[in-house]
């Protein structure tokens, strides 16, 4: 395999996971600024249900949810 053909794989997973990131610190700040919805009780939530923390809670895939899926 060249090394050529392992860069730009690399950069497009960089790319994805930056993007990631950069979408649930949004979310995060959304669900923080909501009255009414619970973050950590969301929080709790998504790590139960997904195994994965979401401060806005989580839509059916795991991702994080900025409406709060949980029933707050």
């Amino acid at each position: 395999m060249k090394k050529t053909s392992v860069l730009p794989l690399l950069l497009i997973v960089l790319l994805f996971l930056s993007a990631n990131i950069a979408d649930a610190k949004v979310c995060s700040a959304k669900a923080n600024n909501r009255s009414g919805c619970d973050a950590l009780r969301c929080k709790a939530y998504c790590k139960q249900a997904y195994g994965k923390g979401a401060v806005g809670g989580c839509d059916e895939r795991g991702r994080p949810n900025c409406n709060c899926s949980y029933p707050c």
